[in-house]
């Protein structure tokens, strides 16, 4: 299979399949997809094995597409399919293709749904169905991508990002939703830096996770691109759901504050332009709930800051309003510093109390009380009762 896909004769991969009509015309555009996407590696290996005999002649198999996109993938990663084979007198023969279950699924992806376009930015590659993403849409996804991983580099710093561009109906489906309203939605394939021929199958993968894919919703990216029309920064949407998503990859091996991660994607989502920020911050007043009631910062723990839906909002709004009170007292560069500084803080370490208060001290100048106490005076300044807030909109 593997030196099929390496060619671009589509005849020579159907040749390996005993499928019906609809199921090879589903291939066909598959690997019309695949071919299309610009990509150095392109491979198929066999993973494992669960089912045999269950019907004469016919066997299941799991399958790995490995597969790195230029500019994206600093290695390989990997997308698999669940197999039903049968037998010829040539050889097994595809007769299905589905996908796995697991925590680990990335099946289906847009080219696994009908044929795809493929366009090409600065930023991105974007795999679209139906008519190309207009380009303001491009544009503004291409600002928002790069200005992510300009800001908050990945491993291997990668330079482009896949972004699949899809209908809210063929959203759902990739992600095995009834109703899709959001901007767009993240995913982590396993990456697969080499393959290890230890034993009848190959092994690919040690659970590592690699360059992350974004699903974007076309209907509401380009409702989002008409209303911004021509701000700096790109799409603030995308800004906020990939710098929460690259910022989780970054801290994935720490137990931070979760006001952290969460209150930076939130002030990134209105850092790119003034007018975005003096939109976008007209709802904060609504957002941050009874300030006069506000003793401290909001949860450390992730169960307790997203337990509960009557207070999970309100959190996210006060761990945004974190943000844009150390970037006015302290700036934009020692805010970045000091929240990736304390991403790396193990909140259940038997030293953590410590640890957060060298890391307050040696980026904000006093221990965590002193900041906390003086957020809060700030917070209510600028959100209590009757006040102007820091967008200049009254409650």
């Amino acid at each position: 299979m593997t030196e099929a896909l390496a060619g671009d004769d589509v005849e020579a991969w159907i040749a390996l399949t005993d499928l019906d009509p609809a199921g090879e015309q589903q291939q066909r555009d598959w690997f019309a997809a695949v071919q299309a996407v610009p990509m150095q590696v392109r491979e198929m290996h066999p993973t494992f094995l669960f089912r045999i005999g269950h019907a004469p002649g016919h066997a299941t198999a799991t399958f790995a597409f490995r597969h790195q996109v230029s500019g994206v993938d600093p290695v390989p990663v990997l997308e698999e399919y669940e197999l039903t084979l049968t037998s010829s007198g040539s050889g097994w023969l595809v007769a299905g293709v589905g996908g796995t279950s697991g925590v680990d699924r990335t099946y289906p992806q847009l080219w696994d749904l009908g044929p795809v376009g493929v366009v090409e930015t600065g930023r991105t590659v974007v795999v679209h169905s139906g008519d190309p993403p207009p380009n303001d849409a491009l544009r503004s996804l291409d600002a928002a991508v790069g200005a992510v991983l300009d800001a908050f580099p990945l491993e291997g710093e990668p330079q482009r990002l896949l972004v699949e561009y899809a209908e809210a109906a063929t959203m759902g489906e990739m992600l095995s939703l009834d109703v899709v309203d959001a901007h767009s939605q993240g995913y982590v394939p396993l990456a697969s830096a080499e393959v290890e021929l230890i034993g009848p199958l190959p092994d690919l993968e040690d659970g590592s996770g690699g360059t992350p894919r974004l699903i974007v919703n076309r209907g509401e990216h380009e409702a989002e691109t008409d209303y911004y029309a021509g701000v700096r920064g790109g799409s603030p949407l995308t800004r906020y759901g990939l710098s929460y998503l690259v910022l989780s990859l970054r801290h994935q091996d720490f137990m931070a504050p979760e006001w952290v991660d969460t209150g930076l994607a939130w002030w990134f989502e209105l850092s790119g332009d003034d007018w975005v920020r003096r939109e976008v911050l007209l709802g904060y007043p609504f957002g941050v709930g009874d300030v006069s009631e506000v003793t401290g910062f909001p949860p450390d723990n992730y169960w307790e800051f997203y337990g509960d839906e009557s207070t999970m909002e309100v959190y996210q709004y006060q761990a945004a309003t974190i943000m844009l009170f150390l970037e006015e007292r302290h700036g934009r560069d020692v805010l970045v510093a000091f929240a990736e500084a304390m991403a790396l803080v193990d909140i259940y370490a038997p030293d953590a109390d410590e640890v957060m208060d060298e890391t307050f001290r040696e980026h904000l100048g006093a221990p965590r009380a002193d900041v906390e106490a003086d957020w809060v005076d700030w917070l209510q300044e600028e959100y209590g009762q009757g006040q102007t807030s820091a967008s200049g909109a009254r409650r």
